[in-house]
């Protein structure tokens, strides 16, 4: 067994090889999700990083500018992986955290750049972090690495966009169309190709879907609304109480034009699809528009959706020993009594 110290002085007993994640862990749920990295003995962990000595632990979150600097500096191994993948041959200078976020040098070579492609990748970014991969950590002697990196020149750890790209050795992307079903084949400079067809679809714009359970519960969870305990409840408690009910919509037929171009000339199509088709969806009853509507109305600081967000946070730090309670309810009830 090893021994733990948190800030405010209190000690924790953890088996050898545990982490500051599962140290987290164990205190709260809601401190585990938020934190990015770890202060051991006065030096920055990644969380995953097992712990096989009694130390003197922080647990650093968003709040913690060294949570920040961890944050940002993973974020610029994203944007390195992103522009990897969207701009192949690309060369990588640093890429550190500063104050304000991060950044990283990289030399396009002879490729013109613009600042219309951020949007680009941006996207891009986003996409990679849906994909949750893991960072991992390994320590290897000086030496090695050196004889390593000249007969590798780099490690693959997770292969990313590199599954798709080197397995079909393809320069074009997918495109954001459901209905296109492959690729483009890999062309080259003065190559002929010939126009086997282009099709042109009519497309409407959709309102937000409404929420089924499941998706409801994720939610919440990008909002910081709760933890995994109460999300079961709060669903069956705004059933019960008939705020929202579900519902299932059979639809109505929409047609659509599509214009097809090949080479026998232009045809006009008329298709039809359905839409405004739900199952299980939970949709609001009158009674709760107008309860929503009142409490917005005269508890709009309560209602935020950062309100409970923030409760939930304080409670870690408190767990953490980073903040005062008592401090923490005055600060709750003051305004909550006052609205």
């Amino acid at each position: 067994m090893i021994n733990i110290t948190l800030p405010d002085g209190s000690q924790r007993s953890y088996e050898k090889g545990i982490n500051a994640y599962q140290v987290a862990l164990s205190i709260s749920e809601g401190l585990a999700r938020n934190v990015l990295a770890a202060e051991i003995n006065g030096e920055v962990w990644d969380a995953s990083r097992a712990i096989q000595t009694d130390v003197n632990l922080k647990l650093l979150t968003w709040n913690d500018d060294k949570g920040k600097a961890t944050f940002w500096h993973s974020s610029a191994h994203l944007m390195a992986e992103a522009l990897e993948a969207l701009y192949p041959g690309t060369k990588f200078g640093i890429g550190p955290a500063i104050e304000t976020g991060f950044y990283y040098d990289v030399d396009f070579g002879d490729r013109e750049f613009s600042s219309d492609e951020f949007k680009k990748i941006e996207d891009k970014i986003m996409e990679l972090a849906k994909t949750k991969s893991e960072f991992i950590r390994k320590e290897i002697s000086k030496a090695d690495a050196i004889n390593y990196f000249q007969a590798k020149g780099e490690v693959l750890i997770f292969d990313g966009f590199l599954k798709v790209y080197l397995a079909a050795s393809l320069d074009d992307e997918l495109e954001e169309n459901n209905e296109t079903e492959g690729l483009l084949p890999k062309v080259t400079v003065g190559a002929a190709l010939t126009l086997q067809q282009s099709t042109a679809t009519e497309r409407f714009s959709r309102p937000p879907s409404r929420y089924v359970e499941a998706s409801l519960v994720k939610k919440l969870e990008e909002l910081g609304i709760g933890r995994p305990s109460t999300y079961a409840p709060t669903i069956s408690t705004i059933q019960k109480r008939n705020y929202v009910e579900k519902q299932e919509r059979e639809g109505a037929i929409r047609k659509y034009a599509q214009l097809v171009l090949d080479p026998n000339g232009i045809q006009e199509l008329e298709k039809s699809e359905t839409t405004g088709k739900e199952k299980n969806k939970l949709s609001p009853t009158d009674i709760g528009i107008v309860v929503t509507d009142f409490l917005v109305a005269n508890f709009e600081q309560i209602l935020d959706y950062q309100f409970t967000a923030k409760v939930e946070a304080s409670f870690d730090e408190i767990a953490n020993g980073q903040l005062n309670w008592t401090d923490m309810l005055q600060s709750f009830y003051g305004p909550f009594h006052s609205t």
